[in-house]
């Protein structure tokens, strides 16, 4: 850029801009910083083309160790290779953004670069990265769900690494933040000092997951979370029973919502200034809103859960005042658990608002609930609600098949006297004991009652439980595996992207634009980039390791022809034929997932005609899509989705049930 483009007027206005007095800063000394600025601009520009010729050396040689090979040992390569590609695409990330006369981020890029430099030859060496470090750092995994790199944060207490400490097995504290639209990997939300000495002092790991950016950590966030408490159970001398979750905001929510999942992983929770109920927080009647929306939405609700939280203490934090989110929530949640007679305390702080989390007097409170607690896997008594098999399994009951999709199953399991189990099940048809053994007598028999009848006495024996299923496995394709449906739970695993080439070239290349959309929202909503590939390429190895997101219909897409004859829909674009109904226009989509004849392990989801979603925000696309939809292009304005036309989930044996089917004109 050239100098001489500066003058004395805008050596003026920029002094306005930065807020400078020209009386005593005079304007030919305000210019002369200008052209420094910009002589320094230029030079910004030359290193910046020198990182990028060490950026795409550091790359080249980073895809030859994409898999271990040699010495380089498989815990060396799955700590250091996926550390490795997210420095590189934080440099490349810090290499685009758009610096300005005030702020470069060259340098940030070359640390960025420097410590990728450094993980490549620890790779070579095969050394560990952060070997015997304590203090915060970076870590990272590679996502089986879309092949990205994704960040979380750790910190270790200076006493880790202390020899009198070598053989101690630390508390954990899982952090989840808060709803921020500048969240990059680049730039995350990240804990203050003070409340990392004061983890130090009171001896616990903190790990904050980066739970794909504004996730409400559900779906794809809650993967997250879970991977990353299988990477620090991995990596660190972590007490499992001393595993505890806090979450703020939008994190308080997921904090919820994963601590009533999956009970069972947790010591105990915090929940500070977090939402309890869909139907509050959107302001919306439950009996108005459509049955199939009920479910997506129960499904992850904290207030409809809270039965699951028997066995898991939860204190509830925040402030009288908040003015984002109203404090009714959390005295609902405490009220409910009260009347429950579960663990639980409510600090509701007079006169304080809404973000009190970045004090540190939260996190003594925490430290202070948490040093309380440790989990029981064996409780004397279970209580269970859940609308997936996925979600079944709580300490020692484990609900494997329901008798109805669409309403939850719920279970209660206690051991009563007399080396006795009580098992009290509602739409539950298969189960599994694994018997808790602590709170059994192993010399003895054991009598296990299902809703009063006995179903087994007997001993304990090997492997230590027992199961309603048959012997033999039932044939058909079940809900099960990974095939729980609906529509999100097929992101939630390895996937790719398949855009149909039978077509016209018009729409060829419509269905390229979808599928290249479709991944653009999921980089903005998830921070990955999913693999997009024509249905021509599509190879065997494909259908057997990814689920297929397929864009066409079947006069369209090649993979949708081969499954024609084994949908339980017609799929033409404009023309979808659904339960002896017909559904015609230009103006309407369809979407459903299915399991994938070509392979039942896997699914496939099949997106036709109109886009979905376009009211809706980037982070709750796939919020309210059931098994299968036909959709118009009206908005409706409760919950910014398309219209639906039909919408609907298969049953237990993915095959059509009328009562699992909602129609808009018959609402």
């Amino acid at each position: 850029m050239s100098q001489g483009r500066y003058s004395v007027s805008m050596a003026v206005c920029t002094c306005r801009r930065m807020a400078i007095d020209p009386e005593r800063f005079p304007v030919p000394l305000v210019l002369s910083l200008i052209l420094s600025l910009t002589a320094g601009h230029v030079s910004g520009q030359e290193a910046s083309s020198g990182l990028r010729d060490r950026l795409s050396a550091l790359e080249i040689s980073a895809r030859s160790l994409s898999q271990p090979t040699g010495k380089l040992s498989e815990a060396v390569h799955r700590t250091n290779y996926p550390l490795l590609m997210l420095k590189i695409e934080k440099a490349r990330f810090l290499l685009d953004k758009q610096s300005s006369y005030w702020k470069s981020y060259t340098k940030d890029a070359e640390f960025e670069i420097r410590e990728g430099e450094v993980l490549l030859r620890l790779l070579k060496e095969n050394r560990l990265a952060y070997d015997n470090a304590t203090g915060w750092h970076e870590r990272a995994y590679i996502s089986e769900a879309d092949g990205s790199a994704q960040p979380f944060w750790v910190y270790l207490p200076r006493s880790y690494t202390q020899p009198e400490y070598r053989d101690r097995r630390y508390p954990v504290m899982v952090f989840l933040h808060g709803y921020d639209t500048s969240l990059t990997k680049a730039d995350p939300w990240t804990l203050s000092q003070s409340i990392l000495e004061l983890a130090d002092q009171r001896g616990y790991i903190v790990a904050v997951p980066y739970g794909r950016r504004n996730t409400d950590f559900v779906s794809i966030g809650e993967v997250d979370v879970l991977a990353v408490i299988a990477e620090l159970q991995r990596l660190f001398r972590v007490d499992a029973d001393r595993v505890c979750l806090i979450g703020v905001s939008m994190g308080g929510y997921g904090a919820y919502t994963v601590g009533l999942h999956y009970p069972d992983l947790f010591a105990a929770i915090m929940v500070v200034s977090g939402r309890t109920d869909h139907y509050f927080w959107q302001k919306l009647e439950r009996p108005k809103v459509a049955g199939f929306k009920q479910w997506l939405i129960d499904a992850d609700n904290p207030l409809t859960l809270v039965e699951n939280a028997r066995n898991l203490p939860i204190l509830i934090v925040q402030g009288g005042d908040d003015s984002l989110v109203d404090i009714r929530h959390s005295r609902r949640m405490a009220a409910t658990l009260k009347d429950l007679g579960f663990t639980y305390q409510f600090d509701e702080l007079k006169n304080e608002d809404h973000w009190i989390y970045f004090g540190t007097d939260c996190y003594e409170r925490a430290f202070n609930w948490f040093d309380k607690h440790r989990r029981d896997l064996s409780p004397k008594v279970i209580t269970h609600h859940t609308f997936s098999p996925k979600y079944g399994r709580a300490y020692w009951a484990e609900i494997t098949a329901f008798e109805r999709w669409g309403n939850p199953a719920e279970v209660r399991a206690e051991v009563t006297d007399g080396n006795t189990i009580e098992l009290m099940t509602d739409n539950v048809k298969d189960v599994v004991i694994h018997f808790p053994t602590p709170r059994l007598d192993e010399k003895k028999p054991v009598t296990l009652r299902w809703n009063g009848k006995v179903v087994y006495e007997g001993k304990i024996g090997n492997p230590g439980q027992w199961s309603s299923a048959e012997a033999t496995v039932p044939t058909g394709v079940h809900k099960a595996g990974h095939r729980w449906g609906p529509i999100k739970e097929v992101f939630n695993g390895p996937h790719i992207l398949v855009f149909g080439t039978k077509g016209t070239d018009r729409s060829n290349t419509r269905l390229q634009n979808n599928a290249v959309r479709m991944a653009e929202e999921w980089s903005r909503f998830a921070d990955g980039v999913p693999t997009i590939k024509p249905d021509s390429e599509v190879t065997e190895e494909d259908i057997e390791r990814f689920n297929l997101v397929l864009f066409g219909d079947e006069n369209q897409n090649e993979i949708v022809a081969r499954l024609r004859e084994q949908l339980p829909f017609t799929v033409k674009e404009g023309e979808y034929a659904i339960a002896g109904n017909t559904y015609r226009g230009d103006d309407i989509g369809f979407m459903m997932v299915y399991p994938n004849p070509l392979n039942s392990g896997r699914s496939v989801l099949i997106q036709s005609g109109l886009f979905w979603g376009d009211a809706l925000p980037i982070n709750h696309k796939f919020d309210l899509l059931p098994d299968y939809i036909v959709y118009n292009d009206k908005v409706d304005y409760s919950d910014k989705t398309n219209e639906y036309l039909v919408a609907g989930f298969f049953d237990t044996n993915w095959k059509l049930d009328e009562t699992l089917i909602w129609r808009r004109d018959k609402r």
